[in-house]
Parts: C-alpha cells; structure tokens; sequence
C-alpha cells in the first residue's frame, strides 16, 4: 500500500469511528450555552468537555479526566444556569435545583463573571486549549 492510500484509509477509519463516550454518560449538546446545561448534558469540543453530572456536580473533564468541578455533588437533578445582570454587565451561573414539596429554588453555587467590552450578551463556552468560560472571564482551566 502506498503512503498516500495508507494515509486515505486512516483517515476514513478514523472519520467513521464513533466519537468517543462522554464522562458520566452526558449526551453533548454543543460547546456553548445560553440558558440551561440541564442535569446529563454536556459542552463538549474535543478533547475537552464540561459535564452537568447527575449527581449535581458540573466538572471540565480533559478525555476522561477531571480538571475542575463545581464542587456540588450531593445535589442530584441540579442542573446550570446562565444569566446576565441587567444592571451591569456582568454573567452569572448557578448551579441549582428544585428541592421540597412545594418545590423551591435551592442555590447551590453562584459565580460571576464580566462581559466582554461591549457585549449585550455572554454565555458559557469551552475553547480549543481546555478552559471553560462564563462570558468572558475563565471558569475553570485544564
């Protein structure tokens, strides 16, 4: 077999492979959001991925390893949300859920973060090199 069609050859195998499985099961739902990341789902963009466990904890993962978590486990059906301070321009997301009977709110992690100069508007994303983002200020790092 010649280099080039060895080569060709690797790259459909590698094409057609199966992404590889998420940690704690998360079905990927993109590398950004803007409202929820509900308990399950996952930011996702290779190697790299931010995970809303079942267990409540939110945790970066690099492969299937952990690089930064929210510290929240114990909080099962918690789920992460993004929004924007309309008095400032700040983001914030929580780690939340609904707990009781009525159900109410329960916080459990809060954090902030600031817009971008001139944004209206922010979300939570990952990039290339590993670190997660809430708007323009870094969440967690691998």
């Amino acid at each position: 077999m010649t280099p080039a069609l060895n080569a060709l050859v690797t790259a459909l195998v590698f094409s057609l492979a199966p992404p590889p499985a998420l940690p704690d099961g998360a079905t990927p739902v993109g590398e950004n959001f803007t409202a929820r990341l509900e308990s399950g789902q996952a930011l996702s963009k290779a190697p790299y991925s931010l995970v809303m466990q079942k267990d409540g904890n939110l945790v970066l993962y690099a492969d299937a390893r952990p690089c930064w978590s929210s510290n929240s486990p114990g909080s099962p059906g918690a789920y992460a949300r993004y929004d924007k301070n309309p008095a400032n321009p700040s983001a914030i997301l929580t780690v939340e859920r609904l707990e009781g009977d009525p159900p109410q709110l329960k916080v459990i992690r809060t954090y902030t973060g600031q817009l971008a100069p001139g944004a209206t508007a922010g979300d939570v994303h990952l990039d290339a090199q590993g670190t997660a983002w809430l708007a323009a200020t870094p969440l967690g790092k691998c």
